[in-house]
């Protein structure tokens, strides 16, 4: 630092002398200018200004002050980066860190305490000459302080910077921690405005791009949220919304609408966690598709999540669609063996239910393929994947070249809370592994 000094020093010496043959001198503050004047000094700054006006000229001279006391700073600082090792500044981070943390507007430097320190009220002596030029007639003031600087007091700002910089890098870690560990709605906004002052605060590349991907990973999580529901009994839904795989809570209520229920109220449950729907659905119609749909504000964006309403609390609707896999484990001229079914199931109710038992007529089979006792349980609205093995052997029975590849039977299921048992008719295309 007092090598950088006596350089600061010695230009100015040089600029003072090519303008004295320039200017003239009308006034001083002083009849003798100091000892210390133009000189360097241990344990203090000596800065001086050329401008204007003695105001102008005042604050150059601080303005120099801060950054020389920035810039001593930022020579011995280390700061903590990623891999938990310390970090020096290197020649071109120092100067930004000195541009940044000197700028009179920038947000850093009017928070940073060792910047907010630096006054006029802490200069120990002064001296100014208020000088014409001898062309011109213009005036201006040779302004020069000496400002008290000392080692110690370097060494003392250097370990405050640190200390706030091990505060800023532990809330970044906090923070980054915490992206799997979401318990809220609300949990994820906050935590974004917890990642604003990091971004504010660090100098260094390697952070700011880590607080840069942090933020977007938060805002990710809003399009991982998923919204899951069940009817608990005729009358009452209960819903949540899923954050990978773990419910969290939310703190404000759905906007409710039906095409027929009335009296829709929605209540908070488990800290949030659990959305209980209530409806009535006396004027539902059995003939009619009966729906309640519930909208949520994700990030500002409204979210539906629709179900179903069974107006006698009992009805399933379960259609399969698509085509039929149909394949052979083994197969001969006259018979097929442990013959596996793979269907698409879509349930268009919240009633979970359960597939006991399906018959199909195949064309090329002499006898119905049964199978019994399946007994598979699926959770209520949604696009499932079913499948049985109808063990034995089966007879063929010559095709019709011409035939319609079509199947035709039924399934049985159980409404898992009535206990009633429906017959599901089938009729679709089906493909099939032997000739």
């Amino acid at each position: 630092m007092n090598k950088r000094i006596t350089i600061t020093s010695f230009l100015l010496v040089v600029l003072l002398s090519s303008v004295s043959a320039q200017f003239k001198v009308v006034e001083k503050s002083a009849k003798k200018a100091p000892v210390w004047y133009q000189k360097m000094v241990e344990d203090y700054l000596i800065v001086s200004a050329h401008e204007p006006t003695l105001e102008a000229a005042q604050a150059a001279c601080l303005q120099e002050v801060k950054k020389q006391i920035i810039q001593a700073v930022a020579q011995n600082i280390t700061f903590a980066e990623s891999s938990n090792m310390n970090q020096k500044l290197e020649n071109d981070e120092i100067t930004e860190f000195v541009d940044t943390y000197s700028s009179s507007t920038d947000v850093k430097a009017a928070t940073v305490p060792f910047v907010q320190g630096i006054s006029l009220s802490k200069v120990e002596e002064f001296y100014w000459e208020k000088l014409q030029d001898k062309k011109t007639k213009q005036v201006y003031y040779d302004y020069s302080i000496k400002y008290p600087f000392t080692r110690l007091e370097l060494k003392k700002l250097v370990k405050d910077f640190e200390t706030r910089d091990k505060k800023y890098e532990a809330q970044l870690v906090e923070l980054e921690n915490h992206l799997n560990e979401i318990e809220s709605l609300e949990d994820i906004q906050a935590s974004i405005l917890k990642i604003d002052p990091l971004d504010e605060y660090f100098f260094d590349s390697m952070r700011k791009k880590r607080v840069s991907s942090l933020r977007q990973s938060y805002k990710q999580l809003y399009n991982m949220i998923s919204i899951q529901g069940n009817t608990t009994r005729f009358g009452e839904y209960e819903c949540h919304l899923v954050l990978q795989g773990n419910p969290i809570a939310i703190s404000t209520m759905p906007k409710l609408k039906s095409n027929c229920a009335s009296q829709l109220a929605a209540r908070s449950e488990d800290g949030g966690k659990t959305i209980r729907i209530l409806y009535d659905a006396a004027d539902c119609l059995e003939t009619e598709e009966n729906f309640v749909e519930a909208t949520f504000r994700l990030n500002n964006k409204p979210v539906s999540h629709k179900f179903y309403i069974d107006v006698k609390g009992q009805k399933m609707t379960v259609m399969p669609e698509g085509k039929v896999y149909l394949t052979a484990e083994a197969e001969t001229d006259s018979t097929l063996t442990n013959v596996k079914v793979r269907m698409t199931l879509n349930s268009r109710y919240a009633n979970s239910f359960t597939v006991q038992n399906i018959a199909l007529e195949v064309p090329g089979l002499v006898n119905t393929l049964i199978k019994n006792d399946i007994n598979v349980p699926y959770q209520g609205v949604g696009t499932y994947v079913f499948e049985t093995t109808a063990e034995g052997d089966w007879k063929r029975a010559p095709i019709n070249a011409y035939r319609i590849a079509f199947i035709k039977g039924s399934m049985e299921i159980r409404n898992d809370q009535s206990g009633e048992v429906s017959r599901i008719q089938i009729n679709l295309p089906y493909v099939a592994n032997w000739k």
